[in-house]
């Protein structure tokens, strides 16, 4: 954890999740076992992974906006970084 002269606490948290990506009616569906409740879909699966990855960013921001533990899962595919400022996280 690193602090600069603005206050600002950055921590790097290098996390991997597993993200699976199926067929659905309406394009595709995508969701994340470790991270409970976690669901996005899209259009193409490229769209649906980009999504996936996107609510894991904001579902991790949140644990951490909350002070909530953060799940560690069996199978690892994704890595984030965070800053956050204040005890905000950005």
């Amino acid at each position: 954890m690193n602090q600069d002269d603005n206050d600002t606490v950055c921590i790097a948290i290098n996390i991997e999740y597993e993200l699976f990506v199926e067929p659905d009616k309406d394009g595709f569906f995508a969701y994340c076992p470790a991270l409970r409740g976690l669901y996005s879909c899209g259009a193409t699966e490229e769209e649906a992974k980009k999504n996936g990855r996107s609510a894991i960013d904001a579902y991790l921001c949140s644990l951490i906006k909350h002070g909530d533990p953060i799940p560690i899962g069996d199978k690892t595919t994704y890595t984030s970084t965070y800053s956050l400022v204040h005890g905000e996280s950005k």
